[in-house]
């Protein structure tokens, strides 16, 4: 998954510039953004990303909640049993600081991807 290195909006291998912004999207400065786990709860997913932030390591939160989507409500998905999901993404060079990061700072609220 690529994203543009200004607004952060998905692009497409092929694009040269941002649909959203318009910035230049050259191989050089394209980020790839990777899926590193996810957190049961929406305070925990906070804490989280202000955490990861601290550390100056850029950071995604998405919502897998309920009908919202990405909105970030806290809601318990309808189709399942089980809790509101929120998963983490983070630039792919900063994937095994922020793992490391989250496991310290939250235990088993924290599930990591298997890579």
């Amino acid at each position: 998954m690529e994203y543009c290195p200004v607004c952060k909006s998905e692009v497409k291998d092929s694009m040269s510039t941002c649909p959203v912004c318009s910035s230049d999207l050259s191989q050089e400065e394209k980020s790839e953004w990777k899926s590193i786990g996810s957190i049961e709860d929406k305070i925990s997913a906070d804490y989280a990303e202000e955490t990861l932030k601290s550390y100056e390591i850029p950071v995604v939160i998405i919502s897998r909640s309920g009908f919202f989507g990405a909105a970030g409500l806290n809601l318990n998905p309808f189709h399942t049993k089980t809790s509101g999901l929120f998963n983490v993404m983070v630039l792919k060079d900063d994937e095994e600081e922020a793992v490391e990061i989250l496991n310290m700072i939250l235990g088993d609220t924290f599930i990591a991807e298997d890579n």
